[in-house]
């Protein structure tokens, strides 16, 4: 299963039954800076995922002097479909955050992301549908190479958008 922004971006897209896993106590890369989830506090969805992705990334990482690394990754899903994976390339000395937002149909929505060995690095497993990856902090990532983010949809359903975002 592609997106349409998946295939424009030549992100491969697939699916697993496997859902989002809690996030690990380690794991590769460093999480660094202050900033938690409370650049979130008080988000409230629109309806349009597109729309409040650009405002959740303007809360949470345009203050961090983040930037988009490419256009949205969109999707709809079903609570109990397969999550949804997606190939993201992520460079050695960089620094990241992914954010993703839901329709409001979407009640939690669960992001994971894996290094190429299939390790989990990070996951926002929280029960909300605007998670941040990580939940507080930046990415670091030592190496670099293709990682894989999965998206999920734990309740509800409708439309979501993720991006990843780096300094």
């Amino acid at each position: 299963m592609r997106s349409a922004a998946g295939a424009a971006l030549g992100l491969a897209a697939f699916t697993t039954a496997c859902a989002p896993a809690p996030a690990p106590a380690g794991g590769r890369g460093a999480e660094t800076g202050g900033v938690g989830r409370d650049c979130a506090e008080g988000f409230r969805r629109s309806g349009s995922p597109r729309l409040d992705l650009d405002r959740l990334g303007q809360a949470c990482g345009e203050r961090l002097g983040l930037r988009p690394t490419a256009d949205p990754i969109v999707g709809e899903q079903r609570e109990g479909e397969p999550s949804q994976r997606f190939r993201v390339r992520l460079e050695a000395g960089t620094c990241y955050r992914v954010f993703a937002t839901g329709e409001r149909q979407v009640r939690d929505l669960d992001l994971a992301l894996y290094g190429a060995d299939p390790e989990l690095v990070v996951a926002d497993a929280s029960p909300d549908a605007y998670p941040v990856l990580p939940p507080a902090g930046l990415l670091c990532v030592d190496a670099s190479g293709d990682y894989v983010l999965e998206v999920g949809v734990m309740a509800g359903h409708g439309r979501w958008a993720a991006q990843v975002w780096q300094e």
